[in-house]
């Protein structure tokens, strides 16, 4: 794997404690396990960000509110080259979606809020709730390659519109060409983030306060008048010496 920074340690003004990119090799050849296999790699990725947060929140409570908690990112691209049934991206295309398909449904069927408001109830206060996301990007060597129905509906497209834009083309095949890898891949990111703090002032409002808190010097209807005395007179009173030329 190739590390940014070693875990627990972050570097300079690394916001982030751990942030690291690894690569693995999946080896299995049928289309069940890799799909198994990506299931199982996200869940982890889901156990590592909450593991990390509970460690922090335990650190939080040892070392009191001056100790500020870290955030936990990591980036795992998982190479695919055995698998045969992941040649054409179509499939593959398919496949990812529909496990990020899974994934946002399992997420609206919930059950445990309940569970854990009673566990409040019953012992307190526990841990604050985490913030932990996990995204699931794919490459491919024939990324962006389109079915005969969505050249045909594009060609369609441009006749209707009368004009192609080169720009907005050369950006495409870019893009593209950015996620065209030698290998299937699935980049699979996890990220924990400490819940906000709302009672927290915001940077804006401490700098209105401290300009606020400073000396300020009244001013008297006398400097109003001294002022307006000062403007209203006129520009003869102050005659500006023309320079003398030189002979």
């Amino acid at each position: 794997s190739n590390r940014a920074a070693a875990p627990g340690h972050p570097t300079g003004s690394n916001p982030y404690s751990r942030k690291e990119v690894s690569y693995v090799c999946e080896t299995v050849e049928d289309l069940a396990a890799v799909v198994a296999s990506a299931f199982r790699r996200v869940k982890d990725a889901r156990e590592m960000g909450e593991t990390h947060a509970s460690e922090q929140e335990h650190i939080l409570a040892d070392k009191g509110p001056t100790y500020t908690p870290k955030t936990f990112r990591q980036t795992n691209v998982v190479v695919m080259p055995s698998c045969k049934g992941l040649d054409n991206f179509q499939t593959f295309d398919k496949m990812v979606s529909a496990i990020n398909q899974a994934r946002r449904n399992a997420r609206d069927y919930i059950t445990e809020v309940s569970l854990d408001k009673l566990d409040d109830d019953m012992n307190g206060e526990g841990e604050r709730d985490w913030v932990v996301s996990i995204s699931c990007a794919h490459l491919h060597p024939k990324f962006g390659e389109k079915t005969p129905e969505e050249i045909l509906a594009d060609m369609q497209k441009e006749d209707e519109e009368g004009e192609v834009d080169v720009n907005a083309e050369e950006y495409r095949r870019r893009r593209k060409q950015a996620r065209q890898s030698p290998y299937p891949s699935l980049v699979m990111e996890v990220m924990a983030t400490p819940p906000p703090d709302f009672n927290q002032p915001s940077p804006m409002a401490v700098k209105d306060q401290s300009s606020q808190g400073g000396e300020v010097n009244e001013i008297s209807s006398d400097d109003i008048k001294k002022l307006e005395a000062l403007f209203g007179q006129a520009a003869t009173d102050h005659p500006v010496e023309e320079p003398k030329a030189v002979e």
